[in-house]
């Protein structure tokens, strides 16, 4: 069972050497995921939504960073939403939109937040 917490407890990047056949099958976006994209500003925000939904959803956990996406990825996800591939080092990082987004992730994949364990690991995700 995934555990849907940002990954301070599992891996925290994909794995490398996915294979193209691989990407194919887990990085998919429906019409559902495509609406839910959309609602984004700009490229960059869109192509780092449809990351972290595909992750989500296939390795059950949110990507602390996104710098280190396969190419592959990368380009699957730009190639279906129309865009081109761009780096993804302008995804949000502050604390507020970072926070939307992985609620509007969460909601999306009917997942909720976990409890942390301690007030010591407050830390926003």
């Amino acid at each position: 069972m995934p555990n849907f917490l940002e990954s301070e407890q599992g891996s925290d990047r994909l794995p490398e050497g996915l294979g193209e056949a691989l990407v194919q099958r887990q990085f998919l976006l429906n019409d559902a995921d495509l609406n839910e994209v959309a609602r984004c500003r700009g490229p960059v925000n869109r192509l780092g939504f449809a990351v972290q939904l595909c992750t989500l959803r296939s390795y059950g956990f949110f990507l602390p960073n996104l710098m280190n996406v396969p190419d592959e990825v990368r380009d699957t996800l730009a190639s279906r939403l129309g865009l081109l591939s761009i780096g993804l080092d302008g995804y949000p990082s502050d604390g507020n939109t970072r926070h939307t987004y992985l609620e509007r992730l969460r909601a999306t994949r009917g997942t909720c937040a976990a409890e942390k364990s301690s007030a010591n690991d407050s830390q926003p995700i």
